[in-house]
């Protein structure tokens, strides 16, 4: 037990951020589920990862583009070469949860800035986030 080195609360927040950042698709676990939730392992958006000292991130579900492209909820993925992902594919604004880092099996790849704003201007739409709540 020799040699221990006191880490401040700082240190140990750096020590269990994810492997993940803001715009990356992983492939995430998302069972046990209930209801309508999206199930089985399927890729995920990552939307923030880093603020909490809880090892949380906050992800949207990728789903088949097919029926969805032109809805409101959904944003579709342009690069899918540069996300991981092998078909049509679109990103579900209105299943947002906060998750385990220990549920990512993997990163797949990233998706653009554009598409990561677009995401962020849908979700204040779905949540009725307007400028006079960003003062």
């Amino acid at each position: 037990m020799k040699n221990l080195k006191k880490i401040s609360k700082q240190e140990l927040i750096l020590q269990q951020a994810p492997c993940c950042a803001a715009g990356d698709i992983v492939l995430l676990n998302l069972d046990p589920t209930l209801g309508s939730e999206m199930r089985k392992s399927r890729p995920c958006l990552i939307l923030e990862a880093g603020l909490s000292p809880l090892s949380l991130v906050i992800v949207l579900p990728i789903t088949e583009a097919a029926g969805k492209l032109g809805v409101q909820l959904f944003v579709p993925i342009v690069d899918l070469k540069q996300g991981g992902l092998s078909k049509p594919s679109v990103i579900d604004c209105y299943q947002i949860r906060t998750v385990t880092t220990q549920r990512i099996c993997k990163i797949l790849g990233k998706v653009n800035e554009f598409v990561l704003f677009e995401v962020k201007k849908r979700l204040a739409l779905v949540l009725e986030i307007n400028e006079e709540h960003l003062v």
